[in-house]
């Protein structure tokens, strides 16, 4: 059998966990809760740079699925970054989801504006504001659509 495991902090991925445990009746647990280790794994986790926070809290061989949760456009997800700084050659996907300063240390909601400004700064006219503006005031980009190609990959 297959579980899904996740790690959240603002709950987006933890929402795309449970959505995904609906849809294919697999069992999820958070990384925190007692769950099988001898289970393939379905892992959703949030991005930090290039670090899929929770992953190192499970045994990675066990991951067959990874499933990246982040706030950036679908374009711009840093899959080859993410593969190699998470030491995972498996099956990747990206999910958009949420961003909520208040649940958010200072040095993290910090770490936003300077992101935020830097790309004002870099892309002009051309930055995505809406993006920018999830950064710094919270943002919601969840969408059960990014769940299909993960629930296709499992069918196989």
């Amino acid at each position: 059998m297959t579980i899904i495991v996740h790690n959240s902090k603002s709950g987006s991925s933890e929402r795309y966990a449970r959505r995904l445990s609906e849809i294919t009746c697999m069992p999820c647990y958070s990384v925190r809760d007692e769950y099988p280790k001898d289970e393939r794994i379905v892992f959703f986790g949030w991005l930090k740079r290039y670090t899929v926070m929770g992953l190192s809290k499970v045994d990675i061989g066990m991951v067959d699925s990874l499933c990246v949760v982040g706030v950036d456009n679908v374009d711009f997800f840093p899959r080859d970054e993410v593969k190699s700084s998470n030491e995972f050659d498996g099956e990747i996907h990206y999910l958009r989801g949420w961003i909520r300063p208040e649940r958010l240390g200072f040095l993290d909601r910090l770490i936003l504006r300077i992101v935020s400004k830097k790309l004002l700064r870099e892309m002009g006219d051309h930055a995505d504001m809406t993006l920018i503006d999830a950064m710094t005031k919270g943002g919601d980009f969840y969408d059960d659509a990014y769940l299909e190609p993960i629930v296709e990959s499992l069918k196989v």
